[in-house]
């Protein structure tokens, strides 16, 4: 029953004892009561009404003007509930509101606390990949200051090096850039329509150079009569099939395989990666796709590897509303590959 219903009820109860009183009492003379008892039953009522909801509505207000006193001095701001007695069931809607608040605000502290628990573990991590090449280029810039300057044996090799970890801490600043733009979503997706076995093609051409100094044969199964146009953005998309490519030569057998590879299925595609080497155990593979997580961080480091290229590849791919997916098992190598939507088909 609500708090309004049972004043109604209360008003009309008070009002009814209060003419039959009058009435036995002969308040009211005998020949007015059939003219007037409408009249005075209804403004009996009214006065009752009134005089009920005033002290019930006060009643409300002292009872939760100290539950938001209270959220004040914790310094929230909190919507003030609506419990006045026309639309309050009893004190169970002021305490499902109280609750219903209770839950929203415990969800935002857990997300927070999450967040911050993310930005911890983001920051040891860029510090981290930072702290190897900056300490090391210390120590040669500290070597050369010491009198290798003067030292051709040794002066130009430590310049070089020193260079090379130079590169490394761009890549990974670019890469952070990169992550963060995509995250944000302050990189814009410019689509347009293009063919996948051109770019997939291109790009095994480019890095044919590097396949053959690890001894690594670099494979393109292109035997589809059909040319695949895809609408995407084609630099982003290109950033994905290099960053494969690149990860499946440096990680791969060596004097083994890299095989690219496109598949049709319904009104989609699938660019797959596969490689011969070392593949990835199963805990891992829920992982592999975070920021700066590596399986073998000495082996990455050695190839250069900033930690952020699978990473950026996952955030490209949720940007096309598209997946890329990984299926490795250890001594049997890797599986990469990602989604595209097909715009059409052209016989080759």
């Amino acid at each position: 029953m609500t708090a309004r219903n049972l004043t109604l009820i209360i008003s009309s109860f008070i009002a009814f004892w209060v003419f039959t009183l009058f009435f036995i009492e002969k308040l009211i003379p005998n020949e007015v009561i059939g003219e007037y008892i409408l009249i005075f039953t209804f403004l009996s009522f009214g006065l009752f009404y009134l005089i009920i909801s005033y002290f019930v509505n006060l009643f409300i207000k002292q009872k939760t003007t100290p539950f938001y006193k209270l959220v004040k001095s914790k310094g929230i701001r909190l919507r003030k509930l609506k419990v006045k007695m026309n639309n309050i069931d009893s004190s169970q809607k002021i305490t499902n509101d109280i609750e219903s608040w209770s839950n929203e605000k415990l969800q935002q502290i857990k997300e927070l606390r999450n967040m911050e628990q993310y930005r911890r573990a983001f920051l040891g991590d860029v510090s981290h990949e930072l702290r190897t090449p900056i300490f090391t280029i210390q120590g040669y810039i500290e070597t050369l200051l010491d009198g290798g300057l003067e030292d051709p044996s040794i002066n130009r090799k430590y310049l070089e090096r020193t260079d090379k970890s130079i590169e490394r801490m761009i890549s990974i600043v670019e890469d952070l850039i990169s992550i963060s733009k995509l995250e944000s979503g302050e990189i814009e997706i410019h689509k347009s329509a293009f063919s996948i076995q051109e770019l997939v093609l291109d790009i095994v051409e480019m890095q044919e150079v590097r396949a053959k100094k690890k001894g690594v044969e670099l494979i393109f199964n292109n035997n589809s009569i059909e040319d695949f146009i895809v609408y995407a953005d084609k630099k982003l998309i290109y950033q994905v099939v290099l960053n494969l490519i690149v990860n499946a030569i440096a990680y791969g057998k060596e004097n083994g395989k890299v095989i690219l590879s496109i598949l049709h299925k319904d009104k989609n595609i699938f660019v797959q990666v596969t490689d011969q080497g070392d593949g990835i155990a199963k805990e891992h593979l829920d992982r592999i796709f975070n920021r700066f997580y590596r399986i073998d961080k000495s082996r990455s480091r050695e190839y250069g590897g900033t930690g952020l290229g699978l990473a950026i590849c996952k955030h490209i791919m949720e940007a096309h509303q598209q997946e890329i997916f990984v299926k490795s098992e250890l001594g049997k190598g890797s599986i990469f590959s990602f989604s595209l939507k097909i715009l059409r088909n052209n016989l080759i």
